[in-house]
């Protein structure tokens, strides 16, 4: 369990997802920086709107399964005239988000 004083940071992470004709995505894969892909064995849930979602910023939250384990993979929706959209895991400070014996690709 982490120490209360540690804060999550976001790292921001390449995914490859599925864009369908009504608008709805489907995260398929987690790419880290260094390489690694890993499969998204299952979306548990989402997109559900995050606690950290304002008037010019929208983050959805998928309740994903990866490499048997459970956690969660957001995506990030700011600006109004341009929005940019980026996905991103949650990590403490200094310790890789994830460790999974098994990759993709």
């Amino acid at each position: 369990m982490p120490a209360p004083n540690m804060r999550k940071e976001r790292r921001y992470v390449d995914v490859v997802a599925r864009w369908r004709d009504d608008g709805q995505v489907t995260p398929l894969a987690v790419c880290w920086p260094d390489g690694r892909t890993f499969q998204i064995d299952e979306v548990l849930g989402g997109p559900a709107a995050n606690a950290f979602s304002s008037a010019h910023e929208i983050t959805l939250r998928y309740k994903v399964r990866v490499g048997g384990r459970v956690t969660h993979l957001f995506l990030e929706k700011s600006g109004e005239a341009h929005p940019t959209l980026r996905w991103y895991v949650e990590a403490l400070p200094g310790r890789p988000p994830w460790r999974f014996g098994r990759h993709s690709f």
